[in-house]
């Protein structure tokens, strides 16, 4: 069985999504494997950027500017993120 992309990963989210709440969508997210952290830092893998939003968030300057220096951050939209947890969902454990 192929491991979920978000499984032992990092995510961040910011801005308001427009299809659940971030607690909703962290415990999908967390069914999959991923860790959720409060801020970005050096170890975020992916920051998931809400629809519902005005201009660059803090978090999002953040990871932009840690992407720049190198580090291997992925901003998915709300879209991408909806799109990568229908991914393996039949094949995926949620225990």
């Amino acid at each position: 069985m192929m491991e979920h992309p978000f499984y032992q990963k990092n995510l961040v989210f910011t801005g308001a999504l427009s299809t659940m709440t971030r607690h909703t969508a962290a415990q999908k997210a967390s069914a999959f494997g991923a860790v959720m952290q409060g801020a970005v830092t050096t170890h975020t893998h992916f920051v998931i950027i809400g629809d519902k939003r005005r201009g660059i968030s803090t978090k999002h300057a953040k990871a932009q500017h840690l992407i720049a220096l190198g580090h291997d951050i992925q901003l998915l939209e709300e879209a991408d993120f909806l799109w990568l947890l229908s991914f393996n969902e039949k094949g995926a454990s949620h225990t």
